[in-house]
């Protein structure tokens, strides 16, 4: 969402759980904020209140993963169902992870089908280093 757009969000959230007596999850722990799609960041702190820049992207933290094992190592799982025109994506390679606009010509149906597609960069790094790991007999 644009800073705007989560600005009146975040704020809808924030009356909703003040009316509720402040029982439930607190609002200002569930949000991250990107520059460019990069990265998904959070602000340290569970009270922590969004700055609203408007050169940002912002989002409700995504739910809780499915994770696989992998020689004894969680990692978090490929994405299954394919994603809104303009989301940010990252695409596990042999090596490391690449950043990609879910819609775009490059991204597809078969990198889901495969396997490739994930939230964060770090997820599709970690799966990448375990596969590699593998494939390398346990060595780096």
């Amino acid at each position: 969402m644009t800073a705007q757009e989560f600005k009146i969000a975040f704020t809808k959230a924030m009356l909703t759980w003040y009316e509720g007596a402040e029982v439930g999850t607190d609002p200002r722990g569930e949000w991250e904020y990107s520059f460019c799609g990069y990265m998904w960041r959070t602000t340290p702190g569970d009270a922590a209140i969004p700055t609203f820049n408007s050169e940002a992207t912002y989002r409700w933290k995504q739910p809780n993963k499915r994770t696989i094992t992998i020689d004894g190592v969680e990692l978090v799982a490929p994405e299954l169902a394919a994603f809104e025109v303009g989301t940010y994506v990252y695409v596990m390679t042999l090596a490391s992870a690449e950043s990609h606009i879910w819609g775009s010509p490059c991204c597809n149906y078969d990198w889901l089908a495969m396997g490739l597609i994930f939230l964060t960069r770090e997820d599709a790094q970690a799966m990448s280093d375990a596969q590699r790991k593998q494939r390398m007999g346990g060595v780096l």
